[in-house]
């Protein structure tokens, strides 16, 4: 009631009020969970170029065509991310979903604070988490610019592989983005990776409650030994 009574009679305090108001609201927003919601795509363009039989570039073209139907969240506030597939029940069944689910590589929790990164991932019917390092990625922030979503983003190149290109959002002024990248000053809407794209589609702030910690399932496990276990368990394959 005062403040109403103060912009009714003090009218050159109503844009500094309605200002303070607009600012608590943004805050208090930016405060909770967000939410991107990214759709995937994979170019396979130079394919049939590739030296392969007509099934074995038929089964790839599957895979990458399914990669279409896949959609993942990235769910975040200031201090931690976690990144995941959403799931179809209706695309189970299709046994290229889950050779495309490949590509996506598991589920990524990063807290900041803590400078922890884990990603879950299954193998052999069995969930591990992986413990990877928490690295400060070397970006290189181009000046080339685009519009995503309304924000406008820039171009970034990652210096130790070219190949991983992003566009980030410096309004979104969180350091997360895709399968674990980050450390820019702005959320990464769109992410290229050997051809395996993730566009960011919906972007949601401030209405997510969910809890954000690591995963309370799961067996513990270094980043070598996991790929030692993999290695051991499949070596089969490769026997002459």
């Amino acid at each position: 009631m005062k403040m109403l009574i103060i912009m009714k009679f003090y009218p050159e305090y109503r844009k500094f009020l309605v200002s303070l108001i607009i600012v608590f609201i943004s805050l208090l927003s930016f405060s909770q969970n967000s939410e991107i919601t990214y759709k995937i795509s994979r170019d396979y363009s130079g394919l049939d170029d590739k030296n392969l039989g007509m099934s074995a570039k038929a089964k790839i073209k599957g895979i990458y065509n399914a990669l279409n139907n896949k959609e993942c969240v990235l769910v975040f506030n200031k201090d931690f991310s976690v990144f995941r597939e959403v799931d179809k029940i209706e695309l189970d069944n299709d046994p290229y979903q889950k050779m495309a689910s490949i590509f996506i590589g598991g589920t990524y929790y990063c807290d900041r604070t803590k400078q922890k990164f884990v990603k879950q991932k299954e193998f052999s019917g069995k969930l591990f988490n992986i413990q990877l390092e928490y690295e400060k990625l070397d970006w290189e922030i181009t000046k080339h610019k685009r519009e995503i979503g309304g924000y406008t983003c820039y171009k970034a190149i990652l210096k130790s592989d070219e190949a991983i290109i992003v566009w980030f959002a410096p309004e979104l002024n969180f350091p997360f983005g895709p399968i674990g990248m980050g450390g820019l000053p702005g959320l990464i809407l769109e992410l290229t990776k050997n051809k395996l794209i993730f566009s960011a589609t919906k972007i949601s702030l401030g209405n997510n409650a969910d809890i954000l910690k690591f995963p309370d399932d799961g067996k513990p496990i270094s980043e070598t030994d996991y790929k030692k276990m993999v290695k051991d368990n499949t070596a089969f394959l490769f026997d002459n």
